[in-house]
């Protein structure tokens, strides 16, 4: 999307597994650097559900060349050998081996033959002429279908794309809650300290000491549940990735805010509408569908083959004789027990369904791309709030302390002002997350969401 100004406000970098490549690096004997460009890339490349997709792409166009073929004539090498003593079956062979004489026309040799073999070597050439336009419009299906796996394949990729987005910098996010929950222990452990020394001094009370106590161990719970989580987030990107163990130890960068001029939805709902692949693969559907139903009327026309047979025939104490046949089959259906009537009509409704399907994804569409953009805007709403309440926070932690080391407030005031100090925090980095993503939202409703996109960089 173009128009964005971009303003860095938070960001991070941590460890994450990579295996070796040709990144950048940071300088010097520095660690290499992977960068969210670099991770999108990779992920094109390796992630295993989108080469899948490229694989059925591939498989489509072979498809296409299949349904080519029925333009092409059809040649077929048949060898049949043959032993009996059936009448007809001598009578025949014999003609064809070019032996018959005037000895077989003896009643009794006709009726009752000795057993003869046969090897019969054919070739035949048949090429199909008229079929009421059918091999035409299978053709053009099978191409539509290529072009719908295709637009399938290219939608996929905008959606790994988000996905790299999201899981990049759910790394991030949740290295910043790590050092959130690390400073809460950290702060936990002050106040311990600080209650038991005013204890000590006969200033607090035992059970100020033991509150903190137990403040503390739930701040090392959520440490570790954050410890845990960051681990998690790490390994998604590399599932998303497509990358497997071993691997490398390589830095991310990361969580940044990126404050952007929204567009209107006027402009992302057109958007939408021209370039997503979702909606680009029914309208072809509908044209595969308006060929389905041709192809059903079809079956009223007639059909109109030519074919021609070259035959050599050859047993083992006769002689070898060879013959042709060429002729043209013409082919009308006349009763079928109402089958072709039954077929335009199924045709028909399966055109009238993708007609509904179509419309029912534009307006699934039009309201994802209205969902997408209030999602910035909340998203935006809530970083404002919460970058309030932390300074609010932190100064209300700041004189809450000062009053209990003068006695002047108790204990829990004193935890409960920590504990909204850590949740205020939690909810920034929270909110800078959402915004960077319904932001990548946009663009994925959009269809404009690439490796060029603005928010890739």
């Amino acid at each position: 999307m173009k128009g964005f100004k971009i303003i860095v406000i938070f960001s991070a970098m941590l460890m994450v597994s990579y295996p070796a490549s040709s990144w950048g690096e940071s300088g010097g004997a520095g660690p290499v650097i992977l960068e969210l460009k670099q991770a999108v890339a990779e992920a094109l490349a390796r992630n295993p559900d989108l080469q899948s997709r490229k694989q059925a792409l591939e498989a489509s166009k072979e498809r296409v060349k299949q349904t080519r073929s029925e333009y092409w004539p059809r040649l077929d090498l048949m060898e049949n050998v043959t032993n009996g003593n059936n009448p007809v079956h001598v009578f025949g062979s014999l003609l064809g081996q070019e032996s018959f004489t005037a000895g077989n026309f003896d009643l009794n040799a006709l009726n009752n033959p000795s057993s003869l073999n046969n090897f019969a070597t054919r070739l035949s050439l048949s090429q199909k002429v008229y079929d009421g336009g059918k091999t035409t419009r299978n053709i053009d299906s099978a191409q539509l279908r290529s072009k719908i796996t295709e637009e399938e394949s290219d939608g996929s990729s905008q959606k790994l794309i988000f996905d790299v987005v999201r899981d990049y910098y759910g790394i991030s996010l949740a290295l910043s809650q790590y050092e959130t929950a690390q400073a809460a222990v950290k702060s936990a452990n002050s106040s311990l300290k600080k209650a038991q020394d005013l204890f000590t001094g006969g200033l607090a009370l035992k059970s100020d000491v033991l509150r903190v106590r137990v403040h503390l161990a739930d701040m090392e719970k959520e440490h570790i549940a954050a410890r845990n989580a960051l681990s998690i987030a790490r390994e998604r990107l590399n599932v998303t990735m497509g990358l497997s163990a071993p691997r490398a130890e390589y830095e991310v960068r990361p969580l940044v805010m990126k404050m952007v001029q929204a567009p209107s939805l006027e402009s992302i709902q057109s958007s939408a509408l021209e370039k997503r692949k979702d909606l680009a693969g029914w309208k072809l559907m509908k044209k595969i569908s308006d060929n389905m139903d041709k192809n059903a009327r079809a079956a009223y026309y007639p059909t109109m083959d030519l074919f021609a047979d070259y035959e050599i025939n050859s047993g083992t104490s006769t002689g070898t004789g060879d013959n042709y046949l060429v002729g043209v089959r013409v082919k009308i259906n006349l009763f079928d027990g109402f089958s072709r009537s039954a077929a335009v009509h199924e045709a028909r409704s399966q055109a009238k369904e993708v007609e509904y399907k179509v419309q029912s994804l534009k307006e699934r569409i039009l309201l994802e791309c209205q969902e997408a953009l209030l999602g910035v805007d909340t998203s935006l709403k809530q970083y404002e709030t919460a970058r309030n309440a932390v300074a609010l926070a932190e100064e209300s932690l700041k004189i809450v302390r000062n009053r209990y080391e003068s006695r002047l407030t108790t204990m829990d005031d004193l935890l409960s002002a920590e504990r909204a100090l850590v949740k205020a925090r939690s909810n920034l980095t929270q909110a800078i997350y959402g915004y960077v993503i319904s932001v990548t939202m946009v663009e994925l409703a959009a269809g404009t969401l690439s490796l060029d996109s603005e928010i890739i960089d």
